[in-house]
């Protein structure tokens, strides 16, 4: 396994450019842990409030060949509190940030802008 390839699609927005982490050296064998998205940027998070993202992760080896999609809905609410992980399940193991910037409407064109 040679980088964790992901997207993030935003509804009415569409696809923003894939994000490509590269594995460690330690961990292309066998790979388990987590990544990260970082969901803040300067104009602050409260656009987020009610938003459904799709995360789509794929797993690409040396050759080049990709692994099966794997599809996350990610919805963000105030009010949600998460829960963590059963214990002795997954490793806290950071993989890496998937490098994508989130943009509200906001930030390119005013009220109406469009996320790129």
């Amino acid at each position: 396994m040679n980088s964790i390839l992901a997207t993030v699609d935003l509804v009415g927005s569409g696809t923003h450019p894939m994000s490509f982490t590269r594995i460690k050296d330690g961990n292309r064998k066998d790979l388990s842990g987590y990544v990260t998205l970082i969901t803040s940027n300067p104009s602050g998070d409260a656009w987020l409030n009610n938003l459904t993202l799709t995360l789509t992760v794929q797993i690409k080896d040396r050759a080049g060949h990709l692994s099966k999609a794997v599809t996350f809905p990610l919805e963000f609410n105030r009010r949600y509190v998460q829960e963590p992980p059963p214990q002795g399940v997954f490793p806290e193991q950071d993989l890496g940030p998937i490098m994508i910037t989130l943009r509200s409407f906001h930030d390119d064109q005013g009220a109406g802008g469009e996320i790129p």
